[in-house]
């Protein structure tokens, strides 16, 4: 439950709680919309690890929402990865703390094979030469991997559009419902 402080006492905010578990879960539902329409599910490992997480704090009457996936390459696919021969424009947003965003990009290492393997086993891809002859899965993986490092990962944003999106939409009824609250704590308090 979020709380207000006035004048040193405590009081429970309803309508504000309300309309901040709505956000939340309006920005997962429109993230992983977003995934699945890009395409981004193999194993569904990130759309699955994808989880709401509350940040209060009481003493300076601050509360925020985080929607982190628990997998490590969830700002990849959110940001993108610049190639060594392909650079992607980035997108910036308004609402979003964007001092923390980072640009990734591959410069000399390139992406794990494993990775990379594991993902062709779970699409099934089976890659051919020139040919149309079948090629070996590990001759195939270095082939893709060789293509990621140079062409990079493509933004997805499905956290920071849709964040932004959604405070954007939501920002007024989340002013009204804390201005409802405090109107609703005053009346109390007189």
């Amino acid at each position: 439950m979020i709380t207000l402080t006035i004048d040193k006492i405590v009081y429970k905010a309803p309508l504000t709680t309300k309309v901040m578990h709505d956000v939340a879960k309006r920005w997962k539902k429109n993230a992983l919309q977003m995934l699945r329409r890009q395409g981004h599910r193999a194993t569904g490992a990130l759309a699955n690890s994808m989880k709401l997480k509350w940040e209060l704090n009481q003493d300076k009457d601050e509360w925020a929402i985080e929607l982190t996936p628990d997998v490590a390459y969830w700002k990849f696919v959110d940001s993108g990865v610049d190639g060594v021969d392909k650079k992607y424009s980035r997108e910036t947003f308004k609402f979003l703390d964007t001092t923390n965003s980072r640009t990734f990009s591959f410069k000399n290492k390139k992406p794990p094979l494993s990775a990379i393997m594991g993902w062709l086993k779970t699409k099934g891809y089976q890659g051919r030469n020139a040919k149309g002859q079948f090629i070996t899965d590990r001759s195939f993986g270095f082939l893709v991997q060789r293509a990621i490092f140079q062409r990079g990962l493509k933004p997805s944003y499905f956290i920071s559009k849709t964040g932004n999106n959604i405070l954007k939409k939501y920002s007024d009824p989340i002013a009204s419902a804390v201005g409802q609250d405090v109107a609703n704590i005053i009346t109390k308090i007189l």
